[in-house]
C-alpha cells in the first residue's frame, strides 16, 4: 500500500479517506468478500496500520450515502454488505454449432418463439454474407446495426469480435459469436515452458512476506539491501524479527531461508533472534515427524495390499471434452495426461505428482483426469489452500464441465449454513460429482457416496498430516 494523504490533505482532513471525496459518485466492488478478507489481514499484520486505515465497518459508514454496485458470486449476507437489492443473472454458455448452419437457423426460430432477442456478432465478411443468405432462405428477418438495439423477431447482426456467446433466459437475450458457429480456432499457450526449465523459488517473494530461517525461526522479509564492507558492495536479505532485531543474510545464503507457508489469513508470530521459542518449535516438530512417519508407514502398507478401482478406458465423451479445450496442448500436457489416465485404469490406488511452471496448464490436465473419473461413476474432491483459489477453480470447472452434465459445487467459509447443508447432502447422495473446497473438506462431516479421486492443488501449502488424513479415511482412492 502507499501512504499518499499527507501530500494533499489539509489538517482538517486528517481523518478523511479518498472515498470521502466521491460521495456523489459511484463505488463499484469487485468481489467484496475478497476485499473484506484482504483488509482484515492487512490490519491484523501490523497494529500501526489502524492509525491510517479504516476497517470494514468504518468503510461501510463512510460510503453509506454513495451509490454502490457489487459484483459477486456469493450472496450478500455472506460478505458483509447490507441494504443491497440483489439482481440474479442466470446465464448459459452458447452451443457449438460446428458449421451446421441449418441447426443455427432452427435454434434462432426457437429463440424467437421464446421472445428472445438474437444478436449475431460476426467479423469475417464472407462468413457474414453466408449467414445472411441462410437467414433469407429460412425467411428470418435480420438487420445490420452499429449499435446494440432490440427488435422483436429480427436478428441483429453486429460486426466485431467476441470470444464466446451466451444466453440470458430471464433477460430474453441471446448472443452468438463467430466461434460458436464455425468453431474456435485453437490458441497457442503463452509462455510455453521448456523441459528442464529452472524455477526460482524466491521470484514471488515481496517485502512483507514471512520467511523461516533455519536457526532463528519466523521473521518478516523487508527487502534486498546493498551494504559496503571494507570497500566491497554486497547484497543482503534484510529480515526483521521480534523487537528491534534484524538479520542481514548474504544473498548467496538463500538456502538458509524458506518462505512461510500457513493457512489462509493466518498471521504468524515473529520469533526473537537467539530465543528459545524457535528451538521448542523445532523439537516439537521433530517429535511430530516421528509420530507421523509411523502412521504413514501403516497407511502406505495398507494401500499396497488394498485393491483400487480401475477406471474405465476413455469413453466417447472424453474425447469431446478434451477437444473443447480452446488452446493448443503442449507435448508435456499430452504426455502427463496420458500417463495419469494409464495409471487410473490400473486396479491399484494411484499417487501422482503433477509439477509444472506457471502457464504449463496443470489445471487442464487435472480436469481431464477428473472427467475420466466422473465418467466411470466416481466422485472427485478438489482440495485447495485458499478461498479465492477455490472460487476461481469453481468458475473454471463450471465452464468446462457444465456442457457435459457434470455437477460441480464449492464448499468454503463464504457459504451460508443452509448452503453448506445442501452441499453436504448432495455429496452424500451422489448428486454432486465434483466438490471443490479448502480445509473444510477435511471435516468428517463431509461424507461422499462414492469418492474415487482426490486432487490437491498447491499441495506444498498443506501439511503432510492434512493430506494423509484423506488416505487414512479412504485408503483405496
Amino acid at each position: 500500500s502507499y501512504t499518499v494523504t499527507p501530500f494533499f490533505l489539509g489538517k482538517s482532513d486528517a481523518d478523511s479517506t479518498l472515498l470521502s471525496y466521491v460521495k456523489d459518485g459511484l463505488l463499484i466492488y469487485d468481489e467484496p468478500g475478497r476485499i473484506q478478507e484482504a483488509l482484515k489481514k492487512f490490519l491484523k499484520e501490523d497494529p500501526t496500520h489502524r492509525k491510517n486505515h479504516c476497517d470494514w465497518s468504518e468503510l461501510q459508514r463512510t460510503v453509506e450515502a454513495t451509490t454502490q454496485v457489487a459484483f459477486t458470486f456469493m450472496q450478500q449476507r455472506s460478505i458483509g454488505l447490507t441494504g443491497f437489492n440483489p439482481i440474479g443473472i442466470q446465464g448459459k454458455t452458447m452451443t457449438s454449432f460446428e458449421r451446421q448452419i441449418p441447426l443455427l437457423t432452427d435454434e434462432i426460430k426457437q429463440w424467437h418463439r421464446l421472445n428472445h432477442q438474437v444478436v449475431l456478432v460476426l467479423n469475417n465478411q464472407q462468413r457474414r454474407e453466408g449467414i445472411e443468405r441462410a437467414l433469407e432462405g429460412e425467411n428470418i428477418a435480420f438487420i445490420h446495426s452499429e449499435e446494440w438495439i432490440a427488435k422483436p423477431n429480427t436478428v441483429v447482426i453486429l460486426q466485431g469480435l467476441l470470444t464466446d456467446g451466451f444466453e440470458l433466459p430471464n433477460s430474453h437475450l441471446v448472443v452468438v459469436v463467430e466461434g460458436n458457429i464455425y468453431g474456435q480456432q485453437k490458441r497457442k499457450l503463452r509462455n510455453k515452458p521448456k523441459k528442464g526449465q529452472e524455477i526460482n523459488y524466491f521470484t514471488d517473494l515481496t517485502p512483507g512476506d514471512y520467511v523461516v530461517h533455519s536457526m532463528h525461526g519466523i521473521g518478516k522479509y523487508i527487502g534486498l539491501k546493498t551494504i559496503e564492507t571494507e570497500g566491497i558492495h554486497r547484497d543482503y536479505i534484510e529480515i526483521a524479527y521480534a523487537g528491534t532485531d534484524k538479520l542481514f543474510l548474504p544473498a548467496n545464503n538463500l538456502d538458509q531461508l524458506q518462505k512461510y507457508i500457513g493457512n489462509e489469513g493466518d498471521v504468524p508470530r515473529i520469533h526473537k533472534m537467539g530465543g528459545r521459542d524457535w528451538a521448542k518449535v523445532v523439537t516439537k516438530a521433530k517429535k511430530s515427524i516421528d509420530d507421523l512417519a509411523d502412521k504413514l508407514v501403516e497407511i502406505y502398507a495398507q494401500r499396497e495390499i488394498t485393491e483400487g478401482f480401475a477406471f474405465l478406458p476413455d469413453q466417447p465423451w472424453q474425447q469431446e471434452f478434451e477437444d473443447a479445450f480452446p488452446y493448443e496442448e503442449t507435448e508435456d500436457q499430452l504426455q502427463a495426461t496420458a500417463e495419469i489416465k494409464e495409471s487410473m485404469e490400473r486396479p491399484v490406488p494411484m499417487d501422482r505428482l503433477l509439477a509444472g511452471d506457471v502457464g504449463f496448464g496443470k489445471t487442464e490436465v487435472a480436469m481431464r483426469a477428473i472427467f475420466k473419473a466422473v465418467m466411470s461413476g466416481k466422485q472427485v474432491a478438489v482440495l485447495v489452500p485458499t478461498t479465492v483459489l477455490a472460487q476461481q477453480h469453481f468458475q473454471t470447472f463450471l465452464n468446462r464441465f457444465a456442457p457435459f452434465g457434470v455437477k460441480v459445487d464449492v464448499l468454503n467459509r463464504f457459504r451460508s449454513t443452509a448452503e453448506k447443508k445442501q452441499v453436504l447432502k448432495g455429496v452424500e447422495n451422489g448428486s454432486i460429482d465434483v466438490l471443490i473446497g479448502t480445509h473444510s473438506l477435511l471435516n468428517k462431516k463431509v461424507v461422499f457416496k462414492d469418492l474415487g479421486m482426490l486432487v490437491v492443488d498447491e499441495e506444498q501449502r498443506f501439511g503432510v498430516a492434512q493430506k494423509e488424513k484423506w488416505k487414512e479415511w479412504a485408503s483405496n482412492i
